[in-house]
């Protein structure tokens, strides 16, 4: 009678709504900032101008999700818990709570369009294609920046220092590398490197800015360009791709690019999701893309990538599955050009 009904789980995708409501009010409205500090629902509620009675339950929800700790005395109080101390507060270097919002919605409207997606076709236009590179850059300048700063910069410095050769790598490209912060990372981390972030013109930019308040402009660049039809330059000792070919009409005409832009005994890192048999992981994975691949993105199943990189002539390849990034995980293959 004790044991969880085997329903339970279908509930609470329901319920999850609720907490998601409630992370969003209290990110648009910087609870997290007054509540790095002990806090009462009463005085909370007066510095916000909310209703005294209702803060107090809006903060348990919070401290149910391991978002607040809580001291129960005459009055009790709330604080921070160290996830959202870091991540949420919007003074600390890791906080992404614009790219939670951004997440949120965006994931909000690709399900109300489910629908009208699985009863017709679907293939961008042209227009709608500019709007995505229009978007992309404005994503980059904000709420892609903040998950590259928090997260997605350790993962790839941490990948890439445990290389065997990655202190003989002398140039970099970043490929669809958005605001830059994963080759700002590396190249701060590796005295002996220079590279190229490649992305949109438009994301260029918000790279460009990046690379110049980092004081790196003598050893990292941008170029501009659509991977597919415009060149990406040459030379490359290491290559950083990460959920980059889920956009392609053709992943291996790239990937043949890819090759060719390398340095003999060069790097290719991939950092992208495929599907799984492992039903825990595709839990994780498949919602996050399964908008994209109604659309025609393809999400390869496992394993295949690394097929494709070995047609093509790259050798010594490895594969780590599982790995950590922002929403959801991804699948990393490391390969290397003869």
């Amino acid at each position: 009678m004790n044991s969880k009904h085997v329903l339970q789980p279908y509930w609470d995708l329901a319920l999850a709504n609720i907490n998601a409501d409630v992370l969003t009010i209290a990110i648009e409205q910087h609870w997290f900032d007054f509540l790095s500090s002990p806090y009462c629902s009463a005085d909370l509620a007066k510095q916000l101008h909310l209703n005294v009675k209702n803060v107090g339950y809006y903060l348990d929800i919070l401290w149910s999700m391991g978002l607040l700790d809580r001291q129960q005395e005459a009055n009790t109080n709330y604080q921070n818990s160290p996830i959202a101390q870091r991540y949420f507060c919007s003074q600390s270097v890791d906080y992404i709570g614009d790219a939670w919002l951004f997440r949120r919605k965006t994931l909000t409207h690709r399900g109300q369009q489910l629908l009208a997606q699985i009863q017709a076709d679907f293939s961008p236009t042209l227009t709608e294609q500019n709007v995505i590179e229009q978007n992309w850059a404005k994503a980059a300048n904000k709420q892609i920046a903040q998950e590259q700063q928090a997260i997605t910069k350790h993962t790839a410095l941490g990948i890439i220092k445990s290389l065997p050769d990655a202190a003989k790598c002398q140039k970099l490209l970043d490929l669809g590398g958005g605001p830059g912060f994963i080759a700002i990372e590396l190249i701060k981390a590796m005295p002996a490197l220079s590279g190229v972030i490649f992305d949109f013109p438009n994301t260029t930019d918000v790279a460009q800015q990046n690379i110049i308040q980092a004081g790196l402009t003598k050893r990292l660049s941008v170029m501009s360009g659509n991977i597919v039809t415009d060149p990406i330059g040459g030379g490359y000792d290491l290559i950083w791709c990460s959920s980059v070919l889920h956009f392609l009409p053709n992943t291996s005409e790239v990937l043949v690019k890819i090759y060719n832009a390398l340095n003999s005994g060069g790097v290719l890192i991939s950092a992208h999701a495929e599907i799984t048999t492992d039903r825990n992981v595709a839990k994780r994975v498949l919602p996050y893309y399964l908008s994209m691949q109604i659309q025609g993105r393809p999400l390869l199943a496992a394993g295949k990538l690394a097929q494709l990189f070995a047609e093509i002539g790259f050798v010594q390849i490895e594969q780590q599955h599982n790995i950590t990034f922002p929403v959801a995980p991804v699948s990393l293959v490391i390969a290397r050009k003869a």
